[in-house]
């Protein structure tokens, strides 16, 4: 989901190279708006994705996803959110299509790895666990394993829904910082 949403983000890059971000200075739209309306559409393509794949997982794997779906819910909406403002802000720093292509790799598979994706945090030194929190993937999964193999309550993700709200809200405030409509 991360690496698609930051795909998404190579969009913007080419919008900004063919000059039709440019056409928005002739409109009295603040950056603020532009910025969340193209986020809005980045959102919309990772929690279409995470929810394919939340269904897959329940109807073909038989994904117990616990006894909260508000948590979950909770959980996929504030992800998406995080990885949506990270996606969007590297559109904003990086010059070219390329980049942004090489960068969403690097930036996808570095913080998957870090943040417990591809094996559990528990395994691994105690220097790299502390690393993985400040990834979106570890507060994620921290959540869903809150609720899935704990059985917590709304109350107990509500720390992971909160850091990744503000990991989306910190990404969006850099992006329309550093936004260049050339």
């Amino acid at each position: 989901v991360m690496m698609g949403v930051c795909f998404a983000g190579v969009a913007m890059v080419q919008e900004r190279h063919h000059k039709t971000l440019a056409r928005l200075l002739t409109t009295p739209t603040e950056k603020f708006f532009i910025i969340s309306g193209k986020m809005l559409g980045f959102f919309l393509v990772g929690f279409i994705q995470f929810m394919i794949l939340i269904l897959f997982g329940q109807l073909v794997l038989k994904v117990n996803w616990g006894n909260l779906p508000l948590g979950v819910l909770l959980l996929v909406i504030s992800y998406v959110l995080s990885v949506t403002g990270l996606g969007t802000l590297l559109s904003v720093v990086v010059r070219t299509s390329a980049q942004a292509g090489a960068f969403a790799v690097l930036i996808s598979m570095v913080t998957s790895m870090l943040g417990g994706a591809w094996w559990p945090i528990e395994i691994v030194p105690r220097f790299m666990q502390n690393i993985a929190r400040f990834t979106p993937q570890y507060w994620a999964i921290n959540g869903f394993n809150k609720i899935i193999t704990r059985g917590f309550g709304i109350t107990e993700i509500l720390p992971n829904f909160y850091v990744l709200l503000a990991i989306s809200a910190i990404s969006l405030l850099f992006a329309i910082r550093f936004f260049r409509f050339e």
